[in-house]
């Protein structure tokens, strides 16, 4: 929430326990869930703005529920797939040109039925309109103490 309040993507600290990757993967689907829900046309680059998730995290969610279809595109010079899908990924010399577009594929039912369910369990909901929230600025140092710092010997 306050990713989106300061308008910046974020992501918990890495690595993740056991517990936190359960915990997290939950929240991640559910966020990404109710952004398709609200835009069914939805970019990878809208759900990590409606979600404040980074691209790492919305990329991960969309494969692990069989969302994300990534083809190559030849018509495209460039091609829509974020660098963070293609980081950890390189072409064999031998093989067809790497991804370089996509399309998220959901059942807008299924979407649905997931958020009915979550819903139905009247989990705590915070209303992001009563966060009350103020960036911590720090201000310049200043000497209190002109003298440099005396160490032993001088």
């Amino acid at each position: 929430m306050l990713t989106r309040k300061e308008q910046r993507l974020g992501s918990p600290e890495k690595p993740l326990s056991d517990l936190g990757f359960l915990t997290y993967r939950s929240y991640w689907k559910l966020a990404v869930f109710r952004a398709l829900d609200a835009d069914p046309s939805c970019t990878l680059e809208s759900i990590c703005l409606r979600t404040g998730m980074k691209m790492d995290d919305v990329l991960y969610t969309l494969q692990d529920n069989r969302m994300l279809d990534v083809f190559y595109n030849p018509a495209s010079e460039v091609g829509k797939l974020p660098v963070e899908y293609l980081s950890s990924k390189v072409a064999p010399e031998d093989q067809k040109p790497l991804p370089n577009d996509y399309r998220i594929n959901f059942d807008a039912d299924e979407i649905r039925a997931h958020l009915r369910k979550h819903d139905a369990k009247n989990y705590v909901r915070v209303d992001p309109s009563k966060l009350r929230w103020t960036p911590f600025l720090m201000k310049p140092q200043t000497l209190v103490n002109d003298d440099p710092v005396k160490t032993k010997g001088s």
